[in-house]
């Protein structure tokens, strides 16, 4: 039976995820097998190096593409790092699949699937810093950045759950988030150029959550960290500062 994911209004419980960044073995899967299909593409003139690049995403693409037909978070966490051994992909890689994604936002579930695959893409590759370029996709991609240990920048609009149990590192949003920006966030910096929906810094413990825009509610609790609206400092390790804010 797939794993679920059940949402509550002002918190969050992803029984799903619980096993994330917990080192376990994994079978052979039917999308891990699928990148033997593709021949390595190491060692190649310089000359071809566009194609070798073109080779290195196309085999991203393909994996992702065998997750919309249904999947749970496991196979997509134990994919992606089975990925990460394979073949040598660069923070340009991910920058340049990271678009593609538009082909697949019809497909059921893509808001979680194309979230949760882009975040263990991120967290599993060997770059510190990475690009999201997401202009072009209309439908909002939810847990973007999920448990977060990286610095991105992502030019695009997402949705719901914006570096939620982010760990470290920092996030930079050219563009509008859903609801719940940083919840449950354990540290690290997430900066939204634009507007925000509810409840960003919920239950965050660590770090700080900063928007540069319109928030539409604040957050009913938030146990430490920093939450400001431009330079205004609103919520101090837990103390509401001040309960003016611009909707």
């Amino acid at each position: 039976m797939a794993e679920t994911l059940v949402l509550k209004p002002k918190t969050i419980r992803m029984r799903a995820f619980a096993s994330f960044g917990k080192r376990q073995a994994f079978p052979s899967t039917a999308a891990c097998a699928l990148l033997d299909k593709f021949k390595p593409q190491d060692g190649l003139p310089g000359e071809r190096s566009l194609q070798v690049k073109m080779g290195t995403v196309h085999r991203i693409d393909a994996l992702f593409a065998s997750f919309m037909n249904g999947t749970n978070n496991n196979e997509i966490t134990n994919a992606c790092e089975c990925l990460s051994k394979k073949i040598n992909y660069s923070s340009k890689d991910v920058e340049i699949f990271s678009p593609m994604l538009l082909a697949y936002e019809q497909k059921p579930s893509f808001e979680r699937i194309s979230g949760l695959f882009l975040s263990y893409l991120v967290n599993f590759g060997k770059d510190s810093d990475y690009v999201l370029n997401l202009w072009d996709i209309s439908t909002p991609i939810e847990f973007l950045c999920f448990v977060n240990k990286k610095n991105l920048v992502i030019n695009g609009n997402v949705g719901d759950y914006l570096g939620t149990w982010m760990k470290q590192g920092k996030i930079i949003l050219n563009g509008n988030a859903g609801s719940y920006v940083g919840n449950g966030k354990e540290g690290g910096d997430i900066t939204v150029n634009g507007d925000v929906g509810m409840a960003p810094a919920q239950e965050q413990t660590g770090g700080i959550v900063r928007v540069n825009g319109r928030i539409s509610e604040l957050p009913n609790k938030c146990n430490a960290g920093k939450l400001y609206q431009r330079k205004r400092l609103l919520v101090e390790n837990g103390v509401f500062k001040t309960w003016q804010f611009n909707k």
